[in-house]
């Protein structure tokens, strides 16, 4: 049974994200799923939400630099947010995500109890989404060492700096 798809650095669409997304809604052995560094815009985003909301097997889903987008990651979230959804790691390292995709996604982080890893930097991280990445992590939902980014203040503001983190420890 197919455990791990490594797709990155192979020019997938959000075509051909859809076909794939056809079959693995069938999938129900698939652990790893890599589509790093390919084409995928906010469709591609529809339709992994459509894939999370049909197999709830999938421990780890990395979609480092595409293009999903605010559009993409909100459908990501509220897939993520749904109960039975068993996703453990998500990375959308630069996306092109800003304040309501990622705060959308810290909400699905706040609602997921397994979801435990997550990586957002190079994205937009504006002074909201600081805030609420900094929450998750005082509050300890969201450990320091299973994401990409740490909460510091200055001047009275909250901004984030990208820590040495990856999903390749999964």
């Amino acid at each position: 049974t197919l455990l791990e798809l490594r797709l990155g650095m192979a020019g997938i669409t959000d075509t051909g994200v859809q076909r794939l997304a056809e079959g693995l809604q069938l999938n129900h052995s698939l652990r790893y799923l890599d589509l790093r560094c390919n084409s995928l815009s906010c469709d591609g985003g529809f339709y992994l939400a459509e894939v999370l909301r049909r197999n709830p097997t999938l421990d780890v889903i990395d979609l480092s630099f595409n293009r999903i987008q605010d559009e993409g990651a909100v459908h990501l979230s509220r897939a993520l947010s749904l109960p039975g959804c068993g996703l453990r790691a998500l990375s959308v390292r630069s996306n092109s995500i800003r304040t309501e995709g990622l705060l959308s996604l810290a909400r699905a982080v706040k609602v997921n109890a397994s979801l435990t890893d997550i990586n957002i930097w190079g994205n937009y991280l504006e002074e909201p989404v600081s805030q609420a990445f900094h929450q998750l992590i005082s509050s300890q939902r969201l450990l320091p060492d299973r994401t990409d980014v740490t909460a510091y203040e200055a001047d009275g503001r909250v901004f984030l700096a990208e820590v040495s983190n990856s999903l390749d420890k999964h």
